[in-house]
């Protein structure tokens, strides 16, 4: 997330360490020289005010669901708000741009309300009031905006449907009528918060990323030199994979810019697509009487959860509402399920039964994905604890829900989302992926906090995803790269 300062003379940045969890910008002279911490909180890069005195960005509030649009000094000091977003309406963390005649800041912003979609917003610097930019509606993320010099226009990073990697494409906005166009229409993916346009307002820089994640599977226990691919899709796994009771695998694998449910044996044969509706899906979970497969799914515009039959038939839609409903887990006896939702405003973890009706709340805090204990006693969630130095915890809660029984800190983790981490098959620790200089491995903390142990020795790839098998005796995990490289675009207005 770098950005120029409008005399050319520095380069700012967001940077996220030990010291700064949910970031910082640094400031550092273009030509080199110490980096000078600027300013705290900060969820996205800056962009600059035409006069070059003043730089905005995004703050969100971790665990409060709320996001702010914020103005600061080019040193850091004099911050305010400028406006805020909350419950189901957001702004996208990948940055704001200062129009050039200063009186108005586009933001990419996205709501629940009325389905859930992404757009583009300007806001007035000294008034706060908003106003919409275009009616386009991205169904995916809108990332990084960018004003042309002579601002008659935008350029966005955006995706037509969501996807957890890929499909971002660069679209055109004019200014001040508001008409969207892409630019560019291929598989490639450009990236999410590389943007920059040359003087000519016709050239622009971007990242082009390039995925390639396949299915591997690992024996607990043995060296990572015995690990075997067993697939050979483009992304396959990435947006979710997980054992079948009788030691099948059943992941989600893109085809253009949607996903669809396949199931196959450990060793990747008998493949077999189980959904072709075209409806991006993330997130899987097969009951534990392998009777039904549930998931999250765009079909009805809104991220919801679906459930169908082991072999792919009788779709059906759990739950409903202008609000997003994400990651179930089945539980142990096959009746009900656990789902993150933003039905109240917040990331709270709700329960249902396998055939829908009235959810129930189970917390009273942010929460990400639950996992039933193996002895189906409680279940484990990521849970949000305001105030504390690493607030992204792995809560034990009752297996009705409630106030946590205990928490467990994961000191290589900053937050625990779907697919990272599970319970280890004893019940007595928690698994999860950590990467380090680009390299993720698996890493074991035990429930009683003793200190943190590494399971494998990759050297190489990362694992966005990750399911131990029902058995406890091996992993199957997404691995993989992104190559990205650095392009121009001509002739992009």
């Amino acid at each position: 997330g770098t950005t120029i300062s409008r005399d050319g003379e520095f380069v700012y940045y967001r940077w996220i360490d030990e010291n700064d969890p949910n970031g910082a910008i640094y400031q550092v002279p273009i030509l080199g020289g110490t980096p000078q911490k600027i300013i705290s909180g900060t969820s996205s890069t800056v962009s600059f005010s035409p006069d070059g005195q003043r730089f905005a960005f995004i703050r969100a509030l971790p665990g409060a669901g709320i996001d702010t649009l914020m103005i600061a000094n080019a040193d850091g000091s004099g911050e305010r708000t400028l406006v805020s977003r909350g419950g189901n309406n957001w702004f996208s963390p990948s940055g704001p741009s200062w129009s050039p005649d200063g009186k108005t800041i586009a933001c990419a912003a996205g709501s629940d309300t009325g389905g859930s979609h992404m757009t583009v917003i300007g806001v007035e610097p000294d008034s706060g009031n908003s106003k919409p930019l275009t009616t386009q509606k991205w169904l995916g993320d809108v990332h990084r905006v960018v004003w042309l010099g002579d601002g008659t226009g935008l350029i966005a990073l955006a995706q037509s449907e969501f996807q957890t990697l890929g499909g971002t494409q660069l679209w055109f906005i004019s200014y001040p009528d508001g008409a969207a166009r892409r630019i560019t229409n291929d598989l490639n993916s450009y990236g999410r918060v590389s943007l920059g346009l040359a003087g000519d307002n016709s050239t622009v820089v971007t990242a082009r990323s390039d995925p390639s994640f396949q299915i591997w599977t690992l024996a607990l226990n043995e060296p990572v030199s015995s690990a075997k691919q067993i697939s050979n899709g483009k992304v396959d796994g990435v947006d979710g994979l997980t054992w079948t009771p009788e030691g099948k695998i059943l992941y989600l694998t893109q085809a253009a810019d949607k996903s669809e449910v396949w199931t196959m044996n450990a060793d990747g044969s008998d493949n077999r697509q189980l959904t072709s509706d075209g409806y991006h899906k993330f997130s899987p979970s097969v009951s534990p009487d392998g009777k039904f497969v549930f998931f999250t799914s765009l079909r009805s515009g809104v991220p919801h959860i679906w459930r169908i039959n082991r072999d792919g038939s009788n779709p059906k839609q759990i739950t409903s509402g202008d609000f997003a409903d994400v990651e179930p887990t089945c539980a142990p006896d096959s009746q009900w399920i656990t789902f993150v939702s933003w039905r109240t405003g917040k990331p709270y973890l709700w329960k249902v039964g396998v055939d829908g009706g009235e959810p129930v709340q189970m917390t009273d805090s942010s929460s990400t994905r639950a996992l039933f204990s193996p002895d189906g006693t409680s279940l484990a969630c990521g849970y949000f604890v305001e105030g504390a130095t690493s607030p992204w915890k792995v809560a034990i809660i009752p297996l009705n829900g409630g106030k946590p029984l205990k928490f467990v800190e994961a000191p290589q983790r900053r937050g625990f989302d779907a697919g990272t981490w599970t319970w280890a098959s004893d019940g007595h620790a928690i698994i999860y992926t950590a990467s380090q200089k680009g390299v993720t491995n698996l890493w074991s903390q035990p429930l009683d906090g003793g200190k943190p142990s590494q399971i494998t020795n990759f050297t190489a790839e990362t694992i966005p995803q990750l399911s131990l098998s029902r058995d406890g005796k091996g992993f199957a995990i997404a691995r993989g790269h992104s190559t990205l490289d650095v392009v121009l675009i001509k002739d992009a207005r």
